[in-house]
């Protein structure tokens, strides 16, 4: 308590030096002003009857093991459907297919005709009623379980670090199957 009454008077003694620190030049600046008000632009709509070009598949990174395993259980991912040159996406009456391949297999050509570990089928009607919208457009929204269709191990024996799949559009009015970009998941 007696240090405390030592430093009390000279912090009374710095502050009037303080407070006299200071200026007066009061500097103005004046402010930009708005921009214009701009009308938003509306994206041209992707018409119903425009083919399927490209399909972009989002997806979770890592997965998580939910039941002790020692192998993952879901993949969530969203799929669009793009009709070139149109920006928006849409949807199309059609199957969707998701093959699932160890890690590094897709990337490299050294197996061009490896076998997935599996295979998930959405008919017409089941990837109907998987449709979805959100800020970016129509999309479709999946969810697969992982938890029977993957091989499991003893006990000890480590899993693969992740895994590479491939999810594969058929329009329902025929042509060639629409195919993603390779993706990358992660056991966590």
């Amino acid at each position: 308590m007696r240090r405390f009454a030592i430093r009390h008077p000279a912090l009374f003694a710095v502050l009037p030096i303080l407070a006299a620190c200071g200026t007066d030049d009061a500097v103005s600046v004046d402010p930009l002003p708005n921009p214009p008000r701009l009308e938003p632009i509306k994206a041209p709509e992707t018409p119903e009857d425009a083919p399927v070009t490209n399909l972009v598949v989002l997806s979770t990174t890592a997965l998580q093991d939910l039941d002790g395993s020692g192998l993952p259980t879901q993949l969530p991912f969203a799929a669009y459907l793009y009709a070139e040159p149109y920006p928006a996406p849409k949807w199309s009456e059609g199957s969707f297919m998701l093959s699932l391949y160890p890690e590094g297999t897709l990337e490299s050509r050294a197996h061009p005709d490896a076998e997935p570990l599996a295979v998930w089928r959405w008919s017409a009607s089941e990837a109907a009623a998987a449709r979805s919208e959100n800020l970016v457009g129509p999309y479709y929204r999946f969810r697969i379980d992982l938890t029977d269709r993957l091989p499991r191990r003893p006990p000890g024996i480590p899993g693969p670090r992740g895994y590479d799949f491939l999810v594969t559009f058929a329009s329902s009015e025929g042509g060639q199957p629409i195919h993603s970009s390779v993706k990358r998941v992660w056991r966590q």
